[in-house]
């Protein structure tokens, strides 16, 4: 196993330029993290957001990294399930309005879509509809992507898998108040 290890650049207006980034997974042969996206709304309030494997059982947990205008510091991140947690999608439309959605795992076995909600102080776990199942192993709903206009109004892309091993696309939308499909 190869480890891999966070790494973040930064524009200064000529060039880019590798920046230090926290490595929650720490550094050896069963590291593994990774920053999948950035989002900011302003020169010194950015988030990125990923998952990295703590220890040999290689199960993962949710990476958020908060930048303040000098350094990139790991935020406190939920991690709603036990052994499988990933964060694929950011999009920030204020400084206290911010989703990051993903897929976490339950005790069935089954994949479920993840949101997480920034609201100026902390990151919360916010109840998503499960299209692909909840209750077998193998079941999937996985949430890549998210894209916001306003703090009432969000669609978050991903696929889901079901039962019969069908896999289709879904589209959730945010009114302001929860997640629907679409």
């Amino acid at each position: 196993n190869i480890p891999s290890e966070n790494q973040m650049l930064r524009w200064n207006g000529k060039k880019w330029r590798s920046v230090k980034v926290p490595q929650p997974g720490g550094r050896g042969p069963d590291a593994d993290q990774y920053i999948e996206q950035v989002a900011c709304t302003g020169a010194s309030r950015c988030w990125g957001i990923g998952a990295y494997t703590h220890g040999s059982t290689h199960a993962s947990a949710n990476a958020i990294l908060r930048w303040n205008g000098k350094r990139w510091k790991l935020a406190k991140a939920p991690q709603p399930s036990g052994n499988q947690n990933e964060l694929w999608g950011i999009d920030c439309t204020a400084p206290s309005g911010c989703w990051a959605v993903g897929e976490r795992n339950n005790s069935a076995g089954a994949t479920l879509n993840e949101a997480l909600r920034w609201n100026g102080k902390s990151w919360r776990l916010v109840k998503t509809p499960q299209p692909g199942g909840t209750t077998v192993s193998g079941e999937q709903s996985v949430l890549y992507s998210v894209s916001c206009t306003s703090s009432t109004f969000c669609k978050s892309a991903g696929y889901i898998q079901n039962s019969a091993h069908q896999s289709l696309n879904q589209v959730l939308g945010w009114n302001g108040k929860k997640w629907k499909s679409n």
